[in-house]
């Protein structure tokens, strides 16, 4: 047993030793500005990283899920070559609710709880009425009951019927508006859970250090999953004064990450638009 033991710690020091310089460095990316167009919105990040003196593998994550890979822009300070790109979704990091989400999905559980409580009942009343057709059978075969007993089993019966099936149909009833309520919510949630979605995405970069220190990164792109539309106020007091005309905009983004902080610009340009310089 010490033999594998130091086997496996010799091999463990190895992996260790050969796969010391892939290490992943991971970041995280501050969105500092974002202007929005009519379709579409141009993200600016930044990102800070350490790294050591040859190649490196860096991944800035807290990017839209949702990039224009043709319009990514990394800039960096010093002398710091990136020799490969790649873009990918981060499905694995835990994803982040919305505190709407958290409500109508609490609401659910809540629901959900009150209907297996319904369902136990039920599954008992429909048990006793089993039962209570068994005995009546069984009561039906046996012979010497007078007039008497017999009405007063047949009155039991009945009324023991009758309530169960009353109860039955009232917690079936009770059932069904429940089941609603729970479609209804799923449906709303399904809906808040389009307007953001929280899977983020992550960059990852292949660099080349001519030494190591503390480097900045500025992340710049073109993201689908934003844009804005313009809509008007008018106020008037009386018709002897002027219309105050309010112009506002409503912004929508479902880029995955919160614009928090951020500095916002409204453009009614196109991004990605092609021209030619003017002589």
């Amino acid at each position: 047993m010490k033999h594998v033991t130091i086997l496996l710690s010799a091999i463990l020091i190895l992996t260790n030793y050969l796969f010391a310089g892939d290490e992943k460095n991971i970041v995280p990316s501050i969105l500092k500005s974002a202007i929005v167009y009519r379709s579409g919105a141009e993200l600016q990040h930044t990102a800070k990283a350490n790294l050591h003196q040859g190649n490196n593998e860096l991944v800035i994550e807290g990017i839209s899920n949702k990039i224009d890979i043709n319009s990514l822009q990394i800039g960096t300070d010093g002398t710091l070559a990136i020799m490969s790109i790649e873009f990918s979704t981060d499905y694995l990091k835990p994803v982040i609710k919305s505190i709407t989400v958290q409500r109508l999905e609490d609401s659910v559980e809540v629901i959900n709880r009150e209907l297996g409580k319904i369902q136990v009942i039920l599954k008992t009343d429909n048990e006793l009425l089993e039962l209570l057709k068994a005995n009546k059978e069984i009561r039906g075969t046996q012979t010497g009951l007078s007039v008497t007993e017999l009405m007063k089993m047949m009155d039991y019966y009945k009324g023991k019927t009758l309530e169960l099936q009353n109860e039955i149909s009232q917690y079936k009833e009770k059932e069904k508006k429940l089941n609603d309520v729970v479609n209804r919510l799923s449906y709303q949630v399904t809906e808040e859970e389009q307007k953001n979605t929280k899977t983020t995405g992550k960059l990852m970069l292949q660099l080349n250090s001519p030494v190591s220190g503390n480097y900045n990164f500025t992340i710049s792109y073109i993201t689908q999953t934003a844009y804005w539309n313009p809509y008007y106020d008018l106020r008037v007091e009386n018709i002897n004064k002027p219309i105050n005309l309010s112009y506002k905009a409503k912004v929508v983004q479902s880029s995955g990450i919160d614009w928090k902080q951020v500095k916002l610009s409204l453009s009614t340009s196109t991004p990605n638009q092609n021209g030619n310089a003017p002589i």
